[in-house]
């Protein structure tokens, strides 16, 4: 039986902990801190894929799914220490590329995506596939 987690309230002093996640057809993403040694969920989000980003190759729907999540809690994310963690290894690669085209450029450039520090994890969290149990 899976335990329901209790979201947290967010404290700005403390770093949060972004979890991206992307399958096929949709993406999401898990904006988590630690609490008293806990990592607790603060918000959750996800979205499905359009027929041409579901095209994408899986580096690109990864990325995809950093930017949109980071767009999203951009709030929460402004002027706080964070540690964003995804499951593809390609993207801390993209990080070192000299000469990005097209749309890789473009979401590359943002200013936030490069404040963040970038962290490969090596097992889904839960919270992530039960977002994707729905698609």
């Amino acid at each position: 039986m899976l335990e329901v987690p209790t979201l947290a309230f967010p404290c700005s002093d403390r770093p949060c902990i972004l979890d991206t996640y992307s399958s096929d057809v949709a993406y999401g993403s898990v904006l988590s801190q630690l609490v008293d040694g806990q990592e607790r969920p603060i918000a959750f989000f996800s979205s499905v894929m359009s027929p041409t980003q579901q095209n994408y190759c899986s580096t690109r729907r990864e990325l995809l799914a950093v930017i949109a999540s980071l767009q999203h809690f951009r709030h929460y994310l402004l002027n706080v220490p964070a540690i964003l963690r995804t499951d593809h290894y390609s993207l801390k690669w993209l990080r070192t590329f000299k000469k990005s085209e097209g749309i890789l450029a473009r979401w590359l450039r943002l200013e936030f995506l490069r404040m963040h520090d970038m962290h490969p994890f090596l097992k889904v969290p839960m919270d992530l596939i039960m977002l994707f149990r729905k698609y």
